[in-house]
């Protein structure tokens, strides 16, 4: 029922595809002037994570725990470099007079 591939991509590539949407949406709140725009342009981020997820349950991706070892190693380089970005861009006093026009 449970193999290495599974216990790989529920702990390894599964949070760190969540920490990358989450950055990803703080970035893009922020620096989006309305929330419908903020929505779009979060939703980017999410179809081709529904990609790979239909792909490899449909069989199309053949991935071996190595390749998913990898992949979630990418996705926690980017990760990394979102959070860095998150915090060198986002200024909190900004944000907030942002709020209040």
């Amino acid at each position: 029922m449970f193999n290495e591939l599974w216990f790989v991509m529920m702990f390894w590539v599964t949070p760190a595809l969540i920490l990358l949407v989450i950055l990803f949406n703080v970035l893009v709140s922020a620096r989006s002037k309305t929330l419908q725009e903020a929505q779009q342009l979060g939703g980017i981020i999410i179809l081709p994570a529904v990609g790979f997820v239909i792909s490899q349950t449909a069989g199309l991706f053949l991935l071996t725990v190595w390749i998913c070892f990898l992949i979630g190693l990418l996705l926690f380089g980017i990760v990394a470099l979102l959070l860095f970005l998150t915090a060198k861009y986002n200024n909190r006093n900004v944000l907030f007079e942002s709020q209040i026009r």
